[in-house]
């Protein structure tokens, strides 16, 4: 509605309060802050390299593995009061954790879903599949939320792609609530063997361009069944597409940040949050309370 002030929002410039003005959200401090809406998303960045590879799979649907997954990564928010709690999650991608929470045991709760990725394809997508929610096409390292204004914080691998995964963390806390809840899952840097091939075929595709990219994604799809893959997704219960999906996620950003678990844990404790679980299965995720 124009005129219309977006509370919990904040120009990503100057940290001013914002407003609606035709199909704008305008900074109240800088009218020449402004953010683009489009298709009632909210645009806080430009053009990113996912938006490619979301072009390429916007045709793939969710396997029904990433879904497993997805809920396995929610549980600790069974035992939560989360009934009308604003959840922010970020690198939401296709939309994968936004089909399970409005879904299921989530679906009579009143969640407020607010999805964030640098990728308005993937925003997009995951609108079109679940249009209850607030999208944001923003950048993890620079939410455009005022302080302590969510509830739950969710961040599935999306620190290994930032510029300074510590500083992201810092961020993710500085928008939750205190007593606030936030589950992390981070890829961690492989060992022995599994990292010097994982690193050869990442440095392979980064000089070899798209096409050449495209080939090994498809030469390593056949094994996905054999290799430690944290959405458990393969041939047996996916897709050759979905499958492949898969694999270029890994092998073709540009930026991945492969921690140690012990370093992760000190960025996160460094932060000011408590760390209340943990599981290693299949890598590492961590939920902490602020």
């Amino acid at each position: 509605m124009e005129g219309e002030i977006y509370e919990e929002l904040m120009c990503t410039y100057c940290r001013g309060s914002l407003r609606v003005e035709n199909s704008f959200l305008v900074c109240e401090q800088d009218n020449n802050h402004k953010f683009y809406i489009k298709n009632g998303i909210i645009s806080f960045v430009g053009k990113h390299e996912f938006d490619q590879h979301w072009e390429m799979n916007r045709e793939t649907s969710i396997p029904g593995a990433k879904i497993e997954v997805a809920k396995k990564f929610l549980e600790p928010l069974h035992g939560e009061l989360v009934q009308n709690k604003k959840v922010l999650d970020i690198g939401c991608g296709d939309g994968v954790h936004a089909a399970v929470l409005s879904a299921d045991k989530y679906i009579d709760l009143n969640i407020k879903y607010i999805g964030l990725d640098v990728s308005m394809t993937a925003l997009s997508i995951a609108k079109y599949r679940s249009p209850n929610g607030l999208y944001l096409h923003a950048d993890a390292s620079h939410i455009p939320l005022i302080n302590e204004s969510i509830d739950i914080v969710l961040s599935y691998g999306v620190i290994a792609y930032t510029n300074d995964p510590k500083q992201t963390i810092k961020e993710f806390v500085r928008v939750l609530k205190p007593g606030g809840l936030i589950g992390i899952w981070v890829y961690v840097r492989p060992k022995g063997l599994k990292g010097i091939i994982f690193n050869t075929v990442r440095k392979i595709s980064k000089f070899g361009g798209v096409w050449l990219t495209h080939r090994i994604a498809d030469c390593i799809v056949p094994l996905l069944g054999a290799l430690p893959v944290a959405s458990k997704v393969n041939l047996s219960n996916a897709t050759w597409q979905q499958c492949r999906e898969v694999v270029l996620v890994n092998i073709s950003p540009t930026k991945l940040s492969l921690p140690k678990k012990e370093t992760v844990k000190s960025w996160i404790q460094e932060s000011g949050l408590k760390i209340i679980s943990e599981d290693e299965d299949p890598l590492i995720t961590i939920w902490a309370r602020k």
